[in-house]
Order: structure tokens, then sequence, then C-alpha cells
């Protein structure tokens, strides 16, 4: 975040942010597809966002105090990558039952594999508590807390690989999300 003071107490945010994250396959349910003598076939779900944000507002520092408070607007773009894909239990000769496939990464490999991506616009309000410790002359403790609320709007989605029909509908259903964050961090100020 960029910060440029316009009045004592005030000062105007402008910033950026990037993430990505994908949810372990022992987050969702799975379902066993098919079982033989030696093999049990079990379909499970994975998933993937990138997201990519800018935002602007305001900072206002709370009298001589170290809190401050502010608004940021947010806009921001996510790709939500959603798929299926199987992993076997093979009993093997000495009679043990060995796990393949066991990992998501595993959805690039699989023969079986479906996959959908979807794009989404994400405006949002993002409101913030601070406060700033000093350390040093310039060198600060930050800790904050904010309420995030966004309205992910569905852009498009692409089916890369269905050949079990497992995504029939889209994936455009209207959201409303609300996350808290709670983060610790150090601020340099180049001037004083």
């Amino acid at each position: 975040e960029y910060r440029k003071p316009i009045k004592e107490k005030i000062r105007l945010k402008f910033g950026a942010s990037m993430g990505a994250a994908t949810s372990p396959f022992f987050n969702y349910p799975s379902q066993i597809s098919s079982v033989t003598d030696s093999v049990i076939t079990t379909r499970n779900y994975s998933q993937d966002n990138f997201q990519i944000t800018v935002k602007t507002g305001f900072e206002h520092q709370i009298k001589t105090s170290m809190f401050s408070f502010g608004a940021d607007l947010l806009l921001g773009y996510k790709s939500f990558g959603e798929g299926y894909y199987d992993t076997k239990n093979i009993l093997s000769s000495n009679g043990v039952w060995e796990q393949e496939g066991i990992f998501p990464n595993a959805l690039n490999s699989q023969a079986n594999k479906s996959l959908r991506k979807t794009n989404y616009f994400v405006p949002g309000l993002q409101i913030n508590f601070s406060m700033d410790i000093p350390i040093e002359d310039r060198l600060f403790l930050h800790l904050f807390v904010s309420q995030i609320l966004t309205t992910p709007v569905y852009l498009n989605e692409t089916i890369i690989e269905d050949p079990n029909n497992e995504f029939p509908t889209p994936n455009n259903a209207f959201t409303f999300n609300s996350q808290n964050q709670v983060g610790i961090g150090l601020r340099y100020s180049f001037k004083k």
C-alpha cells in the first residue's frame, strides 16, 4: 500500500494484492465409484483460486493516538478452478492396500479428470481499524483488524474437460461474501 497525507490526520491509500490458494483433497467428501477384488476407485473433488485486487481508500488517525480507522474500495478479478479426479487403492501382491494419486496435483495427469474455470469481477468494501506502535523513529509495529465485504459478479466459465457431465450448469449464482482479517506486520515511514 502507498499512503499519501492530504491533511494532518488523513491519508489517501492506494494498493494492490495478489494471491492463490489450493484446497487439499481431504477438505471434501469423496465417493467410491468402482470396486473390484484388487482395486477400489474413489472420485475426489478439488478446487483452486487465483485473485488480484486493486484498492483505494483513506485512513484517519484518531487524534494523537496510535489508533486509526479507514475504508477501502476494492476492485478485483478472481479465477475459480474446480475439478474431479480419481484415486485408487490397489491390493498389492503381499496383501497390503496401497493408494495411488493421492494429491490434487494428480488432477493434471488423470485420464478421467473433470476441470472447469470460472471467472468473476469482484467489487467490494473493506473497513479497517489499526494500531501503529513505534519501534524506532520511522519503524512501527502494525496491528489491524478488517471487515471485507465482496460480491463476485459472474463473467464466464470454461469447461476444460468433463467426461462424466459433472458440471451440468454454469457456476453463476449471485453471492455475497463477508470475511474478517486480523494481522500483524511492520510499517516504515519514509517521511515524518
